[in-house]
């Protein structure tokens, strides 16, 4: 008999074939990995005697595909996955042989046979170029990988099975592929011509939006909706990949080119050159004020193809829906339906992203969520990191308390900590945080690994942390003690050497959490006061949390506190009770004592419905200011 034997990689399947020769019976199965049936590039031959096996090895990276059969050598099915790993093939003699020297001479010729067709295989292979149409974009491709988060948007690094490990509920359902060059599918009664393939070809062979660029303005006027819809799709892709200014390339001749071409053959697009189209949109950020003839036009294409959109398609197009937030209300609700309908045939990567993307427009609702709960609970353990808390996100956003998916994301979590990038680990805690879900054990290694991880944190997640440790109990609770103390020195020095820009949310949200906890680090207040003095266009919210919070802190940034204070004087109109009392106090408390700005906020007061605790802190407030106003008076 022989043997198949895999030393090192893991196997997708087997699949045994049969060879038959006179006198010699060899059997022998193929052992597949993760990338395509290598052929040989290195054997040897121990010539055999009887019942001694001749031993044949293989070890390349080349691919061979299933339907190329080399006759007489690899007859019969092959299944399985993509690529072997280690195949040694072992052959001797059957008994009952009357001639060793025959059983020698077939197994060397048997050998040579498989060899040549390897390596023919191999040269074919190595001529032959794939070209993969719009239409067949594979999900890598075509999926949408967050890094790019909304302003709370979880985003997380994966503790899913290792890159070379297989599922068991893969084996027996991958299958080996013939990536040839195929020309593109094409809509019926319009045939290919040989012109449109070759262009698919080079559109789907550069490696760079500029390549991309330069046939669309060279061959633009040639292309069909297949090449269109590619050509839109690649520059979006390169252009993400290569991290260009998307806005420089948006404003190239050849992409105002592209997107006139794109609009006057849309109605030729199929469902799935539409939901390319339209997430390529969404990845250029196309300007709406600018293209607006062009968006409609999209609109209007893709409500008409919605009900042949895979789920995938509909996932890209709501993430495109939430990112341009341009797109038409009639749009977002046909996709919505479509959604709520197909939610069963999502996977995890879909539901994550209509999680978001739906979360980030406010359509979310306890209809959507429940859908999205029943189908995610069963295989959360195989979510990604990223998707699972754009799940958790998702329900935090919309405040909805679902118990077995928070649960469930609690175990995950505290189990994988260490597998948490820093999105993950701040957005998770947010997400627990917002709804007020106290979980000890999940916090106290959040912050743990966080103090860790702590200079991978951007301002926006470093802020973020610090709310929920802070809304969670942090320091002043004996089970978080630690864990919280360690990760408030770790996060303070992290924003003292930050060089990255804060936004208006992230400085106060950051100086809140402290502030509430009474930590003080003064390299980081010193940092969060700059940062806040070239804050552009803060809220009242924002501006009121910074100075009740400094204030608390006993930090006297008085020169911040002036020059934000001439923002206060303008927006005054626009303060509640509550952010007039906080700033005031913090006025009073820091002994800053702008006549404008008190001015401005007891003016603001009239007619505002106050309590009995605002109305105190303001009376007692401008009365250590030694100001007097009729509007204080009244209160």
């Amino acid at each position: 008999g022989l043997k198949c034997v895999n030393r090192s990689w893991p196997i997708h399947a087997t699949a045994p074939c049969e060879v038959r020769a006179p006198r010699v019976h060899v059997r022998f199965a193929l052992l597949f990995g993760r990338s395509g049936f290598t052929t040989a590039s290195k054997y040897k031959f121990v010539p055999p005697r009887r019942f001694r096996p001749l031993h044949f090895e293989v070890d390349s990276e080349t691919m061979l595909y299933s339907n190329v059969i080399v006759p007489g050598v690899l007859a019969g099915p092959v299944a399985g996955g993509v690529g072997v790993a280690d195949l040694k093939i072992q052959a001797v003699q059957v008994p009952g042989s009357s001639a060793a020297a025959a059983s020698y001479w077939v197994d060397i010729l048997f050998v040579f046979a498989i060899a040549a067709g390897y390596l023919l295989v191999k040269t074919l292979r190595e001529r032959s170029s794939v070209a993969t149409a719009a239409e067949a974009v594979t999900s890598k491709e075509a999926h949408i990988a967050h890094d790019e988060a909304p302003a709370r948007s979880p985003s997380v690094d994966s503790w899913r099975r290792g890159a070379n490990e297989v599922s068991p509920a893969a084996v027996g359902q991958s299958r080996l592929t013939f990536r040839s060059s195929a020309k593109p599918r094409q809509r019926p009664g319009r045939a290919a011509t040989e012109q449109h393939w070759k262009l698919n070809q080079q559109l789907c062979a550069a490696t760079t939006a500029e390549q991309v660029l330069q046939l669309v303005g060279e061959c633009g006027g040639q292309m069909n909706e297949v090449n269109l819809s590619t050509a839109i799709h690649r520059i979006a892709k390169w252009s993400k990949s290569q991290q260009l200014d998307v806005s420089e390339v948006r404003a190239t001749p050849q992409w105002r080119k592209l997107l006139r071409l794109v609009q006057s053959r849309l109605s030729d697009f199929t469902a799935q050159g539409v939901s390319n189209t339209v997430w390529a949109i969404g990845t250029m950020r196309v300007d709406y004020t600018v293209d607006a003839e062009f968006l409609d036009a999209v609109n209007d294409i893709a409500k008409v193809k919605i009900m042949e959109f895979t789920p995938q398609a509909l996932a890209n197009t709501a993430w495109a829906c939430a990112t341009l937030r341009m797109l038409r209300t009639d749009l977002l609700t046909e996709v919505r339906r479509a959604c709520l309908a197909s939610v069963a045939a999502f996977n995890p990567q879909d539901l994550a992203n209509i999680s978001w993307a739906f979360g980030s427009l406010g359509m979310l609702d306890t209809e959507f969520l429940d859908g999205v709960a029943q189908v995610a609970l069963p295989m959360l353990g195989a979510f990604k990191p990223a998707e699972m808390s754009n799940i958790t996100w998702a329900f935090a956003t919309a405040g909805y308390y679902k118990r077995e998916i928070f649960d469930r994301v609690a175990q995950v979590a505290i189990e994988n900590a260490q597998a948490l990038n820093s999105k993950a680990l701040a957005n998770i805690a947010w997400s627990f945080a917002t709804l007020e879900v106290r979980n000890d054990e999940l916090l106290t290694n959040l912050l743990r690994v966080s103090a860790i991880k702590i200079r991978w944190f951007s301002p926006l997640e470093l802020a973020n942390l610090v709310w929920s440790c802070a809304r969670c109990g942090g320091s002043s609770r004996p089970s978080l003690k630690a864990s919280s103390d360690r990760f408030l020195e770790a996060a303070a020095v992290a924003i003292t050497r930050s060089s990255d820009r804060f936004s208006p949310d992230d400085v106060s949200n950051a100086v809140w959490g402290f502030a509430t906890l009474q930590y003080y680090h003064a390299g980081c207040m010193a940092h969060l006061t700059e940062a806040a003095m070239h804050l552009e266009d803060p809220s009242p919210q924002v501006l009121s949390t910074i100075f009740w919070a400094f204030a608390t802190l006993g930090h006297k940034p008085s020169a911040l506190f002036v020059s934000l204070g001439e923002t206060v004087a303008m927006k005054a109109n626009q303060f509640d009770i509550d952010q007039i009392a906080s700033v005031v106090w913090a006025l009073s408390v820091t002994g800053v004592r702008e006549p404008a700005v008190l001015e401005a906020l007891a003016n603001a007061t009239k007619g505002l419905e106050s309590n009995v605790a605002s109305r105190a802190t303001l009376k007692a407030a401008f009365a250590r200011l030694s100001f007097e106003h009729e509007a204080v008076v009244q209160l």
